[in-house]
């Protein structure tokens, strides 16, 4: 589906800037993160692609994706590490979605209309 291929690209994009910064754990948290849900990280000289396992879903993903990353957020949120909650919820707002905070949480909903 085009919303797994846009939230896919956007978290490739961010573990792709991990690794730039020399953010080895977070980048490999990603990695990690993304292979529970069924995407398989490939990183190559030419750049990183991802694959989705053959008994997986596109939307399904897509949104255990989004839900896992509002997650992270939560926690980098939590442990005052404001640089990676931003950089977390602009990979989000980048792959269309809109996030509201409260007391309680973080609620989600798609704003790109894919």
């Amino acid at each position: 589906s085009q919303r797994l291929d846009v939230v896919l690209n956007a978290a490739v994009k961010l573990r792709t800037q991990a690794r730039q910064d020399l953010d080895w754990s977070f980048a490999d948290r990603i990695r990690d993160e993304l292979a529970t849900l069924g995407v398989l990280i490939r990183d190559s000289r030419d750049g990183t692609t991802w694959e989705l396992e053959p008994n997986r879903t596109a939307d399904d993903t897509a949104r255990r994706v989004v839900e896992r990353f509002v997650a992270i957020r939560g926690e980098a949120r939590e442990s005052n590490r404001w640089a990676l909650a931003d950089a977390l919820r602009d990979t989000l707002v980048e792959a269309g979605v809109a996030l509201k905070d409260s007391r309680v949480g973080t609620e989600w909903e798609w704003t790109n209309g894919l």
